[in-house]
């Protein structure tokens, strides 16, 4: 123990993590260094333990820690946190949290730079971008973004144009909508970045592209008079697979919001 106050709820699921321990306690995620920016010498100064789930509290608090796993991903810098069937992660990399639901693996772990998964009816599992279903099944994946004022949210915005930016890959393919407090969900237009290949080909899905350049896409998405504004990228299938690395949203102002 570091602390007295703050410690670890689990027993044993400490992880170390670029060289700084994360530890579970009350219903957060708490990452130790000492003034320095090292997690060496650490001492019982509250100061030293650094909150950095403030995105997932709500999550938190749907999840049992004292009876939660903790797995520290090296290759895909990835921290997880396995509850109750599903899977905080971490991708402390990109800075990005996200769930798995439902995860019903219990054990993790690596070897020769592949991840391997254990636990309930699933028996034995390996993870892999090559494959683009869970065993079989759709994988249904959402990001939504926060709500965006974009600098003045007593401003009235009008919206026409979204630009995606993708990485090419062999059946690239990822749905692109809107969500606005003027509106409901509006867009739903297709984002495809194909890449040749034989690997993995499927012709019901071909492309002939071989540029391995990033790619931007221009969607037409209009939003009226909105003051804040929701991207919404969507992915529902079992042949896809999808890496957006950017996205901007062509605005023109309006009057104030009234």
């Amino acid at each position: 123990p570091a602390n007295r106050s703050i410690g670890n709820t689990p027993p044993g699921q400490a992880q170390l993590v670029l060289n700084a321990p994360l530890t579970l306690c009350d219903g957060a995620v708490y990452e130790w260094r000492n003034a320095s920016g090292y997690a060496a010498n650490l001492t019982s100064d509250e100061r030293q333990a650094k909150l950095i789930s403030k995105r997932v509290v709500k999550t938190l608090a749907e999840m049992n820690l004292a009876e939660a796993r903790t797995f520290h991903d090296r290759t895909r810098r990835e921290y997880y946190i396995m509850e109750g069937g599903r899977a905080l992660v971490y991708g402390y990399f990109t800075d990005a949290w996200y769930l798995y639901d439902p995860f019903p693996l219990t054990h993790l772990f690596e070897r020769d730079g592949e991840l391997y998964g254990a636990g309930g009816e699933c028996g034995f599992v390996r993870f892999s971008r090559r494959y683009q279903s869970d065993g079989g099944e759709k994988i249904d994946a959402c990001w939504r973004s926060g709500a965006m004022a974009f600098g003045a949210d007593f401003r009235r915005k009008h919206s026409a144009r979204v630009f995606i930016v993708m990485k090419p890959e062999q059946r690239s393919h990822i749905t692109v909508s809107a969500v606005t407090d003027s509106g409901g969900i509006t867009g739903g237009e297709t984002v495809s970045v194909g890449l040749s290949g034989f690997s993995d080909a499927d012709f019901r899905h071909w492309s002939f592209g071989t540029n391995r350049a990033p790619h931007t896409r221009k969607l037409r998405i209009r939003t009226r008079k909105f003051a804040f504004y929701q991207l919404l990228l969507t992915s529902g299938n079992d042949w896809s697979t999808a890496t957006v690395l950017g996205a901007d949203v062509r605005l023109r102002a309006a009057g104030q919001v009234r």
